[in-house]
Parts: structure tokens; C-alpha cells; sequence
């Protein structure tokens, strides 16, 4: 009976191995030196938000002109589709970027169910400035150079951008700069210019009025020439921007006050002719009538054919580099009035070198011995 109260002991000792092998050891607990501390953990960026009116891809899809057209055309409307595009409250913001320049346009529609973009290429867009002015002017100079020679088409580049500046797609594309319509036109107006000189050169357009004496043609005058110089410099300076910038050109003060200084000069040199006596003497060629007068070429009708001839291709050189007409400085009318004052102050008292009156012959001697014979 003494054994049987062993029997609890020996069941306790017994199940403490066994409770022991089912509990998983755990870690010896470290020394302060042994301590690591674990890395945090990387933070999770967030999605960014879509913006409205751009893709939802990070770079740029690709975008292609909608409903058959080809190219872009000032004055013309272009449809621009973007697969990934969603138009937003700023889809009437979005921008025309050509060859990395800002053109001032802005889209006039946004299509969300046809991915579409809508511009209305043209100079004078809402976001019109100096800078999208200087733009256009590098995108439209020289249109015979670096452009198709059939068709004037330039290749560009179109970057479509949000209002905020995000870039929404690109493409490359043709660009017409100019119609053949508009090329026919500009020749025809240039060869009516060139018939209107020629008719001038053989008529009395262009030469002093009066009737030469013994015949002939009449000679030139500069007054004359000078005015219809600047006419037809200014005219068809103004229908070539017109056909190629598309738009009605501007004609600065100063152009204005030159034609009114060539018109003037020819006036008054009229009115100066009108009240001199002297015969008219007949033509002996185009630069000989317009430099000479009685003592041969003079310096104020020299310095006057000049200076015209000189503005008068700045004037062409500079339309054509800047697409605009010129704006001179002051000081270049001065200029052109200080010589047109001293032709005009010259021509009072000159004459053309045969205009000259003849010297009278000398008075015969009397002769003593007349009426008697010789001895």
C-alpha cells in the first residue's frame, strides 16, 4: 500500500518529458551588444492621379491625323486622335506644340468616346504672343527651301500638351506652307508688276511731261521713277505675305512715309518743270536722263537713285527673311528727306546737257575798206 501512493509522483514525471519535446524552443533572449535592429520597411509610392485631357501611361503615345487629312494648313482645321486620351474641364486648353515651339493654338474640341483632339491652326490663336509670333515666323520662312518642291510641304513635329504643360503625344507630320493656287497667283501679280514697268519704260508713265524739241522720246524723270519704285515694291510685298502668312500684312508708318515722300518728290519736281522755259530735249537712255543734268552726272540725283536702290532691296530682303514688312528707323527718313530736298533744291536752276542754251556767234568786224575796190 506504501508504493501505491508513488504512483502520482511517477505520472508527473512522466508527462514532463512529453510536454517538453511538443513546446518549440525559444530564442536565448540577446545581450544589449548583440542587438540588431531590423530595416524598415520600403514605403509604397502611391499611383498618381490621372489628369484629365492626358494619357494614363507615363511616356507619350503616339498620335495620328483623324478623318483623312495629310497634313497641317494655316487657316484649316486638324483632328488629331489619341488612344489613351480623356478629356477633362481643361480639354478646351490643350496645346499645339510645333518642332518644340508653342504656337499659340489651343484645341477648340476634345471627343472622349473617339479619343479625338480638335485645332484650328492659325497665327492669331487665344494664347497668342511676341513668342508664338517669332515662332510662326520660323516656321513659315523661306517656303522654296527645305520644302517639297510640288506640293511646299516642311516636315514637322507635333507635340499635343495639356494646359499645364504635360505632353500628351507626338508625331511627325507634313506641314503646306504654300498652295499652288497661291503660287500662280503671286507669279501673275509679279508679271503684271513687271508689264506695268515695261509699259511705263515705253510710255509717258515715267518720263517728263512736255514736247521734246526735234522729236523723240521724252526723257526720264526721277521723281517719277522713284515713286512708282516704291509702289510697286510695297504692293507686291503686301499680296506675297498676304498669300503666305494668310492673313492681311501690316504696312508700318514708316513704309506709309515713304510712299508719301516719293509722291511728294514727284509733285513738286512737276510743278518745277511745269514753270521752267527751257525746251525739252529728247531721251538719250534711262540712267543717262535720271543722273544728268547740264554739267553732266550731279551728285544730288546720284546720291538720290542711291539710297532708293539701296532700301529698296533692304525693304525685299527683309520681307522675305522676316515675313513682314520692314519698320526703318526714323533717321532712315530723315535721311531719304535731306536727299530728296537737295534734288529737288538742285533741280531749280539745272539743265539737261542739251538743254543748254547755244552761245551765240561771234559779231562779224566791220571791214574799213567795204564797198571799194582794191587799187
Amino acid at each position: 500500500m506504501k508504493y501505491l501512493s508513488l504512483v502520482p509522483l511517477l505520472a508527473v514525471l512522466c508527462a514532463a518529458p512529453v510536454q517538453a519535446a511538443e513546446e518549440p524552443a525559444r530564442p536565448a533572449t540577446p545581450t544589449p551588444a548583440q542587438t540588431v535592429k531590423a530595416p524598415a520597411p520600403a514605403a509604397v509610392s502611391a499611383k498618381p492621379a490621372e489628369v484629365p485631357g492626358s494619357a494614363a501611361s507615363a511616356p507619350a503615345a503616339a498620335s495620328t491625323l483623324a478623318r483623312g487629312e495629310t497634313n497641317l494648313t494655316l487657316d484649316q482645321t486638324a483632328h488629331f486622335t489619341v488612344p489613351s486620351l480623356t478629356c477633362g474641364a481643361n480639354a478646351q486648353k490643350m496645346q499645339l506644340w510645333l518642332d518644340g515651339m508653342d504656337t499659340g493654338v489651343r484645341s477648340i474640341g476634345c471627343d472622349d468616346i473617339a479619343k479625338m483632339l480638335t485645332f484650328n491652326i492659325s497665327r492669331d490663336g487665344t494664347a497668342a504672343n511676341d513668342q508664338t509670333d517669332q515662332a510662326w515666323l520660323t516656321l513659315l520662312r523661306d517656303p522654296f527651301t527645305h520644302t517639297d518642291k510640288n506640293t511646299f510641304d516642311r516636315s514637322v513635329l507635333v507635340t499635343l500638351k495639356t494646359d499645364n504643360g504635360t505632353t500628351l503625344a507626338h508625331q511627325a507630320t507634313k506641314m503646306r506652307l504654300l498652295e499652288k493656287s497661291d503660287l500662280w497667283l503671286a507669279a501673275i501679280v509679279v508679271i503684271v508688276a513687271f508689264l506695268l514697268l515695261a509699259v511705263g519704260m515705253r510710255s509717258g508713265m515715267l518720263r517728263d511731261s512736255g514736247v521734246p524739241q526735234g522729236g523723240g522720246d521724252r526723257p526720264f524723270s526721277l521723281a517719277r521713277v522713284q515713286m512708282v519704285w516704291w509702289f510697286g515694291i510695297v504692293f507686291v510685298s503686301y499680296v506675297l505675305l498676304w498669300l503666305t502668312m494668310h492673313e492681311l500684312p501690316r504696312i508700318p508708318a514708316t513704309v506709309l512715309g515713304l510712299i508719301g515722300m516719293a509722291s511728294g518728290t514727284a509733285l513738286i519736281a512737276a510743278g518745277i518743270d511745269k514753270n521752267r522755259n527751257d525746251p525739252l530735249q529728247p531721251s538719250k537712255g534711262f540712267w543717262y536722263d535720271i543722273t544728268t543734268d547740264a554739267h553732266g552726272v550731279t551728285l544730288p540725283r546720284l546720291q538720290q537713285v542711291i539710297w532708293t536702290l539701296l532700301f529698296g532691296v533692304v525693304f525685299i530682303d527683309q520681307m522675305l527673311n522676316k515675313l513682314s514688312m520692314p519698320e526703318f528707323d526714323s533717321s532712315v527718313l530723315a535721311l531719304m528727306g535731306i536727299s530728296a530736298g537737295a534734288y529737288l533744291g538742285f533741280k531749280v536752276p539745272e539743265r539737261h546737257v542739251d538743254n543748254a542754251t547755244p552761245a551765240a556767234p561771234p559779231a562779224a568786224k566791220s571791214d574799213p575798206k567795204g564797198g571799194y575796190e582794191p587799187v
